[in-house]
C-alpha cells in the first residue's frame, strides 16, 4: 500500500490543560486539545485525558481518548524510556473505526470494503523496535482475534488470528485472493 505525501495544514487549533510539575514529574490533567486541518474529509481532530512524564523518562498515560471525524480511541498505559530504546505498555480500551467513513485514499480496494463499523480492543506492548499488537476485533465479518508483531526498521509484519462466528462466504467473497483452509 502506498499513500502519496501531502501535506495538512492546520488552520485552528485549540488547548485546555492544567499541568502541575515537581522537580521530577509533570502531570497533564484535564487536557482538551482540538485541531482543525484543510482535510475536510477526516473531520477534526481532538484529544482528551491525563498524562504524566516521570523523572523525563517515562510518559504514564492515565487515560487518552481521540477522534478523529467518526474514528475513535481510549488507550491507557505506559511508554517507558522516552528514547529510541524504550519500551510500550499501553492498553487500547476502546478503538471504534467506520471503514465506510475513511477518506478515499485511506479506503481499501473495492473488493475489500467492509459495510459497519468494527471495534476493538487489546494491547501494544514491547520494544520500540518490534512491539506486539494484540486486538480483539468485532465487526460485520464476525469476531477475530490478531497478533502482530512489527519490525519496522527491518519491514517484516509478522501475525497471526483465530475467528469466532466469521462468515467465511462473506469473507471470501472480499478475499478472492487467499485459499481459506480449516475445519
Amino acid at each position: 500500500l502506498q499513500i502519496p505525501q501531502k501535506r495538512f495544514a492546520l488552520q485552528q487549533v485549540a488547548v485546555d490543560a492544567r499541568i502541575v510539575a515537581s522537580k521530577r514529574s509533570a502531570t497533564v490533567e484535564n487536557l482538551r486539545l482540538s485541531l482543525d486541518h484543510s482535510e475536510p474529509d477526516l473531520g477534526p481532530l481532538s484529544l482528551a485525558g491525563q498524562f504524566s512524564v516521570v523523572d523525563a523518562r517515562a510518559l504514564k498515560v492515565d487515560e487518552l481518548q481521540g477522534q478523529l471525524g467518526a474514528q475513535q480511541f481510549l488507550v491507557a498505559g505506559t511508554i517507558g524510556e522516552l528514547s529510541t530504546e524504550g519500551h510500550l505498555d499501553l492498553a487500547i480500551l476502546k478503538l471504534h473505526l467506520d471503514p465506510s467513513l475513511l477518506p478515499p485514499l485511506l479506503q481499501p480496494a473495492e473488493s475489500l470494503r467492509l459495510k459497519g463499523p468494527i471495534e476493538a480492543t487489546g494491547t501494544l506492548r514491547g520494544d520500540y523496535a518490534t512491539p506486539l499488537l494484540e486486538l480483539v476485533l468485532n465487526g460485520p465479518f464476525g469476531n477475530m482475534t490478531a497478533n502482530l508483531e512489527v519490525a519496522p526498521q527491518e519491514e517484516r509484519w509478522k501475525g497471526s488470528f483465530s475467528t469466532a462466528g466469521v462468515q467465511l462466504p462473506a469473507l471470501s467473497e472480499r478475499l478472492p485472493q487467499i485459499g481459506l483452509v480449516g475445519s
